[in-house]
């Protein structure tokens, strides 16, 4: 390499003094062996430690150990060619400080020559809160994403019961139809389509106000035998039913339980398999009230998503599945809510099984966090 590298630019003490004091960044300057000659107190305060400890230090240590390797290669090849340059162009650069705090930078490196010794000026800039902004930036993008696919979900479902309502109707409004019994097949249809669709504004209700920490609760002292005898009445299984619950009291919002098990019973008779099962036992401190049925369960790959809001396992062409997405997701939040946990498992007999974990009947019961 020439002294007179037409990259490489002459200073002095003074100079480099002047640099190191009037730079707004953090600077080291480092020689060929990757020492750490001179540092400013705005280093020092980004490594968190001070002028005294850097000096002196290879470059190395201010780098995770799983980094070295590469920044000794890559120091080495800057000193085969020294040129201006930003280091690790392409990649995301990693630092560390004297706590063991890791933290993402930007480095930008100067070939200088002071008393014919080359020496490299690295200017350091903390990258924090650009990747902060851009990790947010990202979150906001995927909750866009995940808001225009769920109105393009909630119009199509919102859509479909009230268009159904309008179409039989006007059927009957128009005298189309002289059969009573057709007349009445009309009006049944009119009410499961308007008690589709108040299911699903009652789940966009109740999504507003787990999301406001505004849900309101009224727990009373539940018989669950008789909770689930009332909800299974109410449920059309399409295949054998096996109920085994004792008569154990909960310390539960009624109301709420029985939304969850319905829910459950409903996922049941739509995506699984005769025979379907309801139990319940005691272990220990908590109540267990399992609803099982002998369907494939959900894919592996999905099982993370499961109780998350506006997700389901078929979307698009491939879409069999009914409603918004909130059933499991409202379930989880309200098992929660109540003191209790909701949870989906695949057991030794290969059955899929929804696991309602409510606490014994002195738990306190309290609101979900906003």
């Amino acid at each position: 390499m020439s002294p007179d590298h037409p990259e490489v630019h002459r200073t002095d003490a003074t100079g480099l003094q002047a640099l190191l004091t009037l730079s707004p960044d953090a600077v080291v300057v480092a020689d060929a062996r990757g020492v750490v000659r001179h540092a400013n107190e705005r280093a020092a305060t980004l490594f968190r430690t001070t002028v005294e400890v850097l000096v002196g230090r290879n470059i190395d240590r201010l780098l995770p150990a799983d980094a070295r390797a590469q920044h000794r290669a890559d120091r080495h090849r800057f000193h085969q060619a020294p040129e201006a340059r930003a280091m690790g162009s392409g990649r995301d650069l990693v630092a560390l400080r004297s706590d063991g705090s890791r933290f993402p930078v930007d480095i930008a490196l100067q070939p200088v020559r002071m008393r014919d010794e080359l020496l490299v000026v690295a200017v350091v800039r903390d990258l924090s809160v650009q990747f902060a902004l851009r990790e947010r930036n990202q979150q906001l993008r995927d909750r866009a994403d995940d808001l225009q696919e769920f109105i393009d979900l909630a119009s199509h479902e919102l859509r479909t019961p009230l268009t159904m309502v309008r179409g039989f109707a006007e059927t009957l409004l128009h005298g189309r139809q002289q059969d009573p019994d057709h007349h009445r097949m009309l009006l049944e249809r009119i009410v499961r389509n308007a008690a589709r669709q108040e299911a699903l504004i009652a789940g966009l209700l109740d999504l507003a106000r787990l999301q406001r920490g505004a849900l309101q609760l009224d727990p009373t002292l539940v018989q669950l035998d008789e909770l689930v005898a009332e909800v299974v009445s109410l449920v059309q299984l399409p295949g054998a039913l096996t109920v085994d619950v004792p008569g154990i009291a909960i310390y539960v919002d009624r109301l709420r339980v029985e939304q969850v098990l319905s829910n459950l019973l409903i996922n049941a008779s739509r995506y699984g398999a005769p025979p379907f099962g309801v139990q319940a036992q005691r272990t220990g401190e908590a109540v267990i009230l399992c609803v099982s049925d002998a369907g494939d369960g959900v894919d592996a790959t999905f099982e993370r998503a499961l109780f998350e809001a506006f997700r389901q396992e078929s979307t698009g062409d491939r879409r069999v599945a009914q409603g918004l997405g909130l059933g499991l997701f409202l379930s989880r939040e309200l098992m929660r809510a109540m003191g209790g946990q909701l949870h989906y498992r695949r057991d030794e007999q290969q059955r899929t099984s929804f696991d309602m974990v409510f606490p014994h009947r002195d738990a306190q019961v309290t609101s979900p966090p906003s």
